[in-house]
Formats: structure tokens, sequence, C-alpha cells
């Protein structure tokens, strides 16, 4: 069973069980009057349960103990002249990411020109986990550079720092604006669990729109048992009411 799937299954279950606790407490409160309950749980239970879903929910996906919470989508940084800048990007752990960070550098180069590219990563304690050159000032490229440099970075968040220097027919000349990327593959599975996963959200959703408008429809205090009609008096024939002539001669 995959990540979505399972966290499906895991939400469905947390939102059922307490779905079944408020209606439970609900039908308690209505057979005993002692019992304490608030009056919108005594009439509509199901529109409680269903706020209750909700809530569950909600909790549940912000929590991020679900095995989809794993799988965050694309994760990539385009940078634009990110000379002597700092950025922030996390390496994601598996099950949804291969466990290597590519870098790429894109630019426009002479004859006589070169560029110098270092990127750096410090984890959060400042200490450098890696310094990688990318692009080495004794390559001499034509027109259109393009680059790209796979890394082994452990997963954390780190804050990439990217050094250039241009080269002039040897001579460092300062900078030169490049365009850089910063990504880290996913899996051949990620996508379909993604999508799979935002189809099982759009479930989840619908359905509990129709519970919680069903709910508010249904009202339980406005069910009342029927009232016993009165029994009808017994019509009283004409020999009790010569008795009743005679017992009331009898007493003059």
């Amino acid at each position: 069973m995959g990540a979505s799937s399972t966290s499906f299954l895991m939400g469905m279950s947390a939102a059922a069980i307490v779905c079944a606790v408020i209606i439970a407490l609900s039908y308690i409160g209505r057979k005993k009057e002692s019992v304490p309950s608030v009056q919108l749980t005594r009439r509509k239970p199901l529109f409680v349960a269903a706020i209750g879903y909700f809530v569950v929910w909600g909790g549940v996906l912000a929590s991020g103990v679900l095995p989809i919470s794993h799988y965050h989508g694309p994760n990539a940084v385009q940078t634009q002249d990110a000379i002597d800048q700092s950025y922030q990007f996390t390496v994601y752990s598996g099950p949804g990411y291969t466990n290597s960070v590519s870098v790429k550098a894109m630019g426009l180069l002479q004859m006589n020109e070169t560029d110098l590219v270092e990127i750096l990563f410090y984890n959060e304690s400042g200490e450098v986990i890696l310094q990688e050159v990318l692009v080495n000032y004794t390559d001499v490229y034509m027109g259109s550079m393009s680059r790209i440099s796979r890394l082994q970075v452990p997963s954390g968040t780190y804050t990439v720092n990217i050094t250039e220097t241009h080269y002039r027919d040897g001579v460092p000349t300062g900078t030169d604006p490049l365009v850089f990327e910063i990504s880290q593959a996913l899996t051949p599975d990620h996508l379909e669990e993604r999508f799979k996963w935002s189809t099982q959200l759009f479930l989840v959703v619908l359905g509990g729109g129709v519970f919680l408008l069903g709910g508010y429809a249904i009202d339980l205090g406005s069910i009342r048992k029927p009232e016993a009609s009165p029994k009808p008096e017994k019509e009283k024939d004409l020999d009790d009411t010569y008795e009743e002539y005679l017992k009331a001669s009898r007493k003059k």
C-alpha cells in the first residue's frame, strides 16, 4: 500500500472514531435528561459530528504524522544573479526524493572568458558541509554555457552561498551574471503518489461537505413522539340512565 492510501486510511479512521464518539454522547444525552449536553448536540448530532470530522482532518494534516507528508512536491530553487547572496534550501530525505542535489549554472561566455564558481552549503550551526567548484577557470566555453554538478548532501536545511569570479584572458574582471538552479530529483513514484493524494483529499472534502449539509438539515429536536389521543367516553345507554334515575329517587 502506497503512502497516499495509508495516509487516507489513517485520516479516515481517526475522523470516524471521533464522529462515532460524538454521536454516541448525543444519543446518551437524549435518553438521559440528567446527563449534561449542549442543545445543538442533542438536536443535530450529525452536524456536530461533521464539524468534528473536519477538525480531525485538519489536525491530522497539520501534525505531519501521515506518510504522505514526506512528499513535498518538486524541490527546486532558481536564482538570477545569485553572486554574494545567500539562499535557503532544504534537502529532504526519502522515500520521495533521491539522495543527490543537482546544481546547474547557465550563462554566456566568449572564447577568451571563463568562470570560477563555488557553492557552499552551511548547516544550521554555521559549519560548511560542502564546497564544490562548479565551473573551473581552466575550462573554456564558447557561447551558451550550461554546467550541471550532482552533489551528495545529507538531508537538512542549509544556507547556500554562491561565489563566482569571471576571467577574461586569464585575468579576473569581477563577476558575470549567471543563472543557477538548485534542485533535488524526485523518485519515480513521487508524482503518482501526489496525484493519488490530491484525488483522495478531494473525496475527503466532498464527503465531508455532504455530511455537513445532511447533518444540518436533520433536526432531531423537531421529531416528537406522537401524543396518545384521549380515549372516547363511553356513551351511556338508556339502561344506565334509568338506573341512575332510580338511585336518585331512592335518596330523596
